[in-house]
């Protein structure tokens, strides 16, 4: 029974009560004696409602407090959140006036959380940036959509700093913006690190452009001690071997058998060295030489190779296959030469059995993968970086003539595309060359 009705029952035994008092002498004995028991069972029934209705008014007032305590406990834990957020947060009213704050967003204003209940947003708003401020919050209530600005904020009594606020409108249920949550964060240090970084930028961009102009100087002698090699070098180089096979052929059945033995060595001699010459030179032509990109057809590249190459092939009886190769956009030259220096390589560097070699293309990802494989003496693994370096030999000019330059060649020639270039091999085993090449605006 609730209270209302409660109420109305008392009023209604009253007005009974009222009313028998008035008509008593109408009643005689028993008549009086059964309307007093029939208002006891009443007044009894309504007691044990009113015990009901007070039992359930108690548990409900219990459930009511214990709501209140979670409420209590949600608020000081949505506080203590709110007051230990690493940013400065802040609600106000549509135009701007602070109603609450937490504990970050007062030490970054230099006051306390109170002080600041009531005071215009405004006042820590440096002067300079106050038009963007006053047009962010023309937008939060025109436009109604989250808004965020670069600003420059005046604490009390300390200096300014470069801040980040951003703002959400607080909408009631018809739309109108009736509130501003606001994040304040200070992002000084990470302005001063951006300065920092574009003064360092600056500077490495200062050294590399000295540097590229040390390099461009650098090229230039370079290719100035290529004309030497070329032109310089050569000439008296080529004196000399004619002169002394001039004397080979003059006085070869007038001297002695050590005597064409050390002529034959000098003319060895000079044309190692001017193959060494002509090896250097087009080593250092690689980048200021090179020619234009061109559609290439491996497989016809190929054929030219083999066919420079056989008198090589027939001599050593050696065997050459390959599967398919692709079309690739290359130095024509270049990719040439590469070609011809590991399959030279590979029919030079054979065992007892005649070489046998084979070349095969195919596409990881984005690039082609080429191979050159062989069946030759194999080297240690531990080699297989060293025998790119310019010079570096692992046998003696008497077991395998050439110069050094070869491999070093091919990988700046591989590396001037693009590529790389390896090596994987065991002594007795044979070897296996690979170099890549982009597979962009290349066919299959």
């Amino acid at each position: 029974m609730t209270l209302k009705e409660w109420t109305e029952k008392v009023r209604s035994w009253q007005q009974y009560v009222e009313d028998l008092q008035g008509r008593n002498a109408e009643f005689n004995e028993e008549r009086q004696s059964e309307v007093i028991r029939l208002s006891l069972v009443d007044l009894q029934q309504a007691l044990e409602e009113l015990q009901v209705a007070h039992e359930e008014l108690r548990e409900q007032n219990a459930d009511l407090v214990a709501a209140h305590e979670i409420i209590d406990k949600e608020r000081q834990r949505y506080r203590e959140l709110f007051d230990s957020a690493p940013d400065g947060y802040l609600v106000t009213t549509a135009s701007g006036i602070i109603q609450e704050a937490n504990r970050t967003a007062a030490d970054l204003l230099n006051v306390p959380p109170h002080f600041l209940v009531g005071k215009p947003l405004t006042v820590y708003i440096a002067g300079a940036d106050l038009n963007s401020f006053y047009e962010q919050l023309w937008r939060l209530r025109a436009v109604q959509r989250r808004e965020e600005r670069s600003v420059t904020v005046q604490p009390r009594g300390r200096a300014a700093f470069a801040a980040v606020l951003a703002a959400v409108p607080i909408q009631d249920p018809a739309g109108k913006v009736v509130g501003i949550r606001w994040l304040l964060r200070d992002v000084s240090e990470q302005k001063r690190t951006e300065e920092a970084l574009r003064k360092l930028n600056e500077e490495l961009e200062q050294r590399v452009k000295e540097r590229t102009a040390e390099l461009q100087r650098s090229n230039q002698d370079l290719q100035q001690f290529a004309y030497v090699v070329s032109h310089d070098l050569q000439e008296p180089l080529r004196m000399v071997r004619s002169y002394v096979q001039l004397l080979a052929e003059r006085y070869r059945e007038r001297l002695d058998a050590d005597a064409d033995e050390f002529i034959g060595y000098v003319v060895q001699g000079a044309d190692h060295m001017q193959q060494l010459i002509v090896d250097l030179l087009e080593y250092s032509r690689v980048q200021s030489r090179g020619k234009e990109f061109d559609r290439i057809n491996c497989a016809e590249l190929l054929s030219y190779v083999l066919s420079d190459l056989r008198s090589a092939i027939t001599k050593d009886k050696a065997e050459v296959t390959y599967g398919l190769l692709p079309t690739v956009y290359a130095d024509t030259t270049q990719l040439r030469q590469v070609f011809q220096n590991l399959l030279s390589n590979a029919l030079k560097f054979h065992g007892q059995e005649p070489p046998q070699v084979h070349i095969a293309a195919e596409r990881q990802g984005g690039e082609w993968v080429f191979s050159v494989r062989d069946n030759g003496i194999g080297l240690e693994q531990k080699h297989a970086e060293r025998i790119f370096s310019i010079f570096q030999r692992l046998h003696t000019q008497r077991e395998y003539p050439g110069t050094g330059i070869g491999l070093a060649l091919c990988r700046k020639i591989v590396e001037r595309h693009g590529g790389r270039i390896w090596v994987e091999s065991e002594v007795g085993q044979g070897a296996t060359f690979y170099f890549t090449l982009p597979t962009e605006n290349t066919e299959a």
